[in-house]
């Protein structure tokens, strides 16, 4: 009954899901870049590598990708403003096809460091441009399966870089990569650009063309009358400074702030940055660290599959929050258990806890907290304000994103595994009550009702 319900949504939206699916191809590739650095290090370490790398330039290999995300985001929002959010997509493509190519004729680590910065650029596309085009071409009532479409796409690519990665030589993944980023640069752009672009740029039959591809035809004036008034009521808001001018875009800021430093401060680019590291440390007998790592990417996978059929159904809210409360357990119990083994205790009957614990977080963060920060962000977001919006939040993600992976390893190297794992499993519970507390149900809700939401 659910499932037939949940199919009939969709009927007369077949453009947007097969137009969606083309603009979120480049996740796939992000996502390669963001995981490659887990199961790379030891091939880079090797002695038959081709890269002349030392292990004290990996944490840089890490970083550079974070820090050119921050660099790169005025570039991002430019494009996004000036040419359209798709057109944005598909610029960030092609940066993200030069870095898979550095990687894959280098033979030196400057090759490596520059890709990894053409990788960092191209990955604020995946954050920012894709959610904004996506919510709007998206009918309100798939929304949220719509953008989650992406995510889905996102842990696609996690697994094609543990499973290409971890097996292949450093040539392969490259290879695996441009060919993702071909096959976006064929199809997407076949489809019509953002009807809200079109629209800001004064360009209403432009816009009403888009809409004809993505509405069905009696839908069309009216879908583009509502797009009209809302850019038009909130066509004066578009310096930053505005963005804290009144109570209920103070109020959004907080929300995004709240939404966009959970996932970093939880602790999940870290782990899966280090993925085959921390599996190696805790020393699962019964599993290799390449089949627990192609594990945890298909559990995460699964749940993101599972948070899109749930968050047009339950809502955001109560996913998000039982996403963050299981998050912070499975974290805990992960550093209890290498703490005691630290301490010489006898754990052979328990052997089992890291692999559940780190699955079970793998399952309960995507399932909502690493899922749905970016949609309920671009939903409380005025619609042409949306790409400043988001930009800006991608700009805290990536600085929370940049403390959260220095601070593993800091922490790491000075005090142990253990205490990286009890700060973030202290910081899952911390965003657990701030969600609680000032994250807003937006399901089901127009843009007009969730400003009018916020203003009450």
């Amino acid at each position: 009954m659910f499932f037939g319900n949940y199919i009939e949504t969709f009927r007369g939206a077949k453009i947007q899901v097969v137009c969606v699916i083309c603009a979120s191809l480049n996740a796939i590739s992000d996502a390669m870049h963001v995981s490659w650095s887990a199961p790379s290090t030891s091939l880079l370490l090797d002695e038959d590598s081709p890269f002349d790398v030392e292990e004290k330039y990996i944490v840089w290999l890490e970083l550079l990708l974070t820090m050119f995300s921050i660099l790169g985001l005025p570039l991002t929002i430019y494009l996004a403003n000036k040419l359209g959010p798709k057109m944005s997509i598909l610029i960030s493509s092609c940066t993200s096809a030069a870095a898979w190519i550095l990687i894959g004729v280098g033979n030196t680590k400057e090759y490596l460091f520059a890709a990894r910065c053409l990788a960092g650029a191209a990955v604020d596309a995946t954050f920012i441009s894709s959610p904004t085009y996506i919510s709007e071409i998206a009918n309100k009532n798939i929304r949220g399966s719509l953008v989650c479409i992406g995510y889905v796409m996102f842990h696609s690519g996690i697994i094609v870089m543990y499973s290409v990665g971890a097996q292949t030589s450093l040539r392969i993944p490259p290879i695996v990569g441009i060919c993702i980023i071909v096959m976006q640069l064929l199809t997407l752009p076949f489809f019509p650009e953002s009807p809200y672009y079109h629209i800001r740029e004064k360009n209403e039959e432009a816009a009403r063309k888009s809409l004809m591809v993505f509405q069905e035809k009696e839908k069309v004036e009216t879908e583009l009358s509502r797009i009209v008034e809302e850019v038009q009521q909130e066509g004066k808001k578009t310096r930053f400074r505005d963005l804290f001018s009144s109570r209920e875009n103070r109020k959004m800021a907080f929300i995004i702030l709240i939404l966009y430093a959970g996932p970093p401060l939880t602790g999940h680019v870290a782990v899966l940055m280090n993925l085959h590291t921390i599996l190696e440390s805790v020393d699962i007998t019964f599993l290799t660290p390449y089949a627990a790592a192609l594990l945890y990417s298909s559990v995460m996978l699964t749940a993101s599959v599972l948070s899109a059929l749930l968050v047009d159904k339950f809502g955001r809210k109560i996913l998000i929050n039982i996403s963050t409360f299981f998050s912070g357990v499975s974290l805990l119990s992960l550093g209890v258990y290498i703490h005691m083994k630290h301490l010489q205790f006898d754990m052979n009957g328990f052997a089992w806890i890291p692999l559940v614990s780190i699955n079970g977080y793998a399952a309960f963060f995507k399932l909502g907290l690493g899922t749905l920060y970016i949609l309920i962000g671009s939903e409380v977001c005025p619609p042409n304000i949306r790409t400043l919006v988001l930009a800006a939040a991608d700009f805290l993600y990536n600085t929370f994103w940049f403390v959260s992976v220095y601070t593993y390893h800091y922490l790491n190297e000075h005090y142990g595994l253990p205490v990286s794992f009890y700060v973030f499993s202290f910081f899952s519970i911390f965003v657990l009550i701030l969600n609680i507390f000032f994250i807003p149900e937006t399901k089901g809700k127009t843009s007009q009702e969730i400003q009018a939401m916020l203003q009450g």
